[in-house]
């Protein structure tokens, strides 16, 4: 999906996750999406991009 190392957009990683999971999913309930990861400032802003309160960090 993306290159290693490659700084991007926020918004445009959340765009592309959402047309990955278009692929796979019809119903999706974007309020029940929990994002999971390490590093908090990312998550922080994919999470806020699906306007979701659910985060998991990973440390």
């Amino acid at each position: 999906m993306l290159k290693v190392g490659k700084r991007i957009n926020m918004v445009d990683y959340r765009d592309l996750l959402i047309r990955e999971l278009q692929k796979h999913y019809v119903n999706i309930n974007y309020n029940k999406i929990i994002v999971c990861g390490v590093g908090d400032a990312w998550i922080r802003e994919i999470a806020n991009g699906f306007n979701t309160g659910k985060k998991v960090l990973i440390k």
